[in-house]
This record gives structure tokens, C-alpha cells and sequence, in this order.
């Protein structure tokens, strides 16, 4: 009986993942870059993975990712199972693989600025492969 239970809060959890990256694939379509973060949180519901960055320049760099993926059936959403969503100075700035930031930041006691795409390092990965 306890076997019977515990597949059906299985099956349950899995159906609420689906509803959910469903949900936000549609909302995904809705977004415009320009929209503010209380339009994009309306749109999109609250993130399944959140991230905040303070840029040495003042600017809060803030980083939603929406569970729009299945890659692995652990029940647990990850990052790489995400569409990250960019929201700069309370304003959506890209999202997805367009998404570029800029970060500037103190490490050791030095200031560092970084410029990347999200999926810089899936590119990374085919250049290696590819041997270029």
C-alpha cells in the first residue's frame, strides 16, 4: 500500500514539473527585453533558481532561471534543465542564449570585469571537440 502511495506522489511531482515548464515556455514568448521586473514576474511567476549580482558601477544584475526542460528524472530542477532570465537596474535585459552581462566585481582585493553569453561555456565545450 505504502508502494502504491509513494508511485502516485512520484507521478504527481512529475506531472507538477511538466505543468510547470510548460507554464514557462509559454510565458517565455510573452517577454520583451524593456519590460520591467514586475512585468516579467507576472508573466513568469516566481524563479526555480534566483541570482544576484551588485556591479562595482552601482548596477544590481539579477539572473531568474524557469525550469523549461527535462534533462534528468532526479525530480530536482537544475540550471542546465533553465532559461536564464536577465533583469538589470529592474529591467529585463535578454534572456535565453542572447543573453549577454556585464559584471564588474572585487576578487582578492582587485577589481575584474567580465563580459559573457550564458552559454559561453557550451561553446567552449563544441570548440574543444572539434579540436579548433
Amino acid at each position: 500500500m505504502d508502494d502504491d502511495r509513494g508511485r502516485d506522489d512520484s507521478l504527481g511531482r512529475l506531472c507538477q514539473f511538466y505543468k510547470g515548464y510548460e507554464k514557462n515556455n509559454e510565458g517565455l514568448m510573452t517577454l520583451r527585453v524593456g519590460m520591467s521586473k514586475t512585468e516579467v514576474m507576472s508573466a513568469m511567476g516566481k524563479p526555480d533558481i534566483y541570482e544576484c549580482f551588485q556591479n562595482l558601477n552601482g548596477k544590481q544584475t539579477e539572473i531568474l532561471f524557469y525550469y523549461t526542460k527535462r534533462k534528468w528524472k532526479d525530480g530536482t530542477i537544475t540550471k542546465d534543465e533553465c532559461t536564464p532570465v536577465g533583469i538589470e537596474d529592474g529591467k529585463l535585459i535578454g534572456f535565453g542564449s542572447e543573453m549577454k552581462i556585464h559584471i564588474t566585481y572585487y576578487e582578492s582585493g582587485k577589481v575584474k570585469e567580465e563580459t559573457f553569453f550564458l552559454m559561453t561555456r557550451v561553446i567552449r565545450f563544441f570548440i574543444t571537440r572539434m579540436g579548433m
